[in-house]
């Protein structure tokens, strides 16, 4: 299966926000939603079995960046790729480290 997913960027909406406008949603999470971030989101829809792939692989994803990060080299961290991958990583725990 050559599944393609939702392109990116995703954000996180609240259940209320989510009723007050008209979006594609990626996923629902109890009282939150996953839209993708960009102005016309049905037209962005992907697969919903590739999203769902990579929802449940996030937490393995998260792991595997956080030990990446801590063997970024110099070079790495001069180029912003450093910071690059700890927004990712704070957008990925709701700002946690």
């Amino acid at each position: 299966m050559d599944a393609k997913h939702t392109p990116g960027h995703w954000k996180v909406i609240t259940e209320a926000a989510a009723r007050e406008v008209d979006v594609f949603e990626i996923a629902e999470i109890s009282h939150f939603r996953v839209i993708p971030d960009r102005p016309d989101t049905w037209s962005t829809q992907g697969d919903a079995y590739a999203d769902a792939c990579l929802i449940a692989a996030a937490p393995e994803l998260l792991v595997w960046l956080r030990w990446a990060l801590d063997r970024l080299n110099e070079s790495a961290k001069e180029s912003g790729q450093h910071d690059m991958a700890r927004a990712v990583i704070a957008k990925a725990t709701g700002g946690q480290p």
